[in-house]
């Protein structure tokens, strides 16, 4: 499972939708996620 740090300074957050299911739960559950 990647890392979703690596896309946290994407612009939109238009890079974490390519990572697996299990990574984008992980981004959900994290405060933020989608302001980035």
């Amino acid at each position: 499972m990647r890392r979703a740090d690596v896309f946290v300074t994407s612009p939109g957050g238009s890079e974490f939708v390519r990572m697996s299911p299990d990574v984008i739960r992980l981004w959900q559950r994290r405060p933020g996620a989608y302001d980035r």
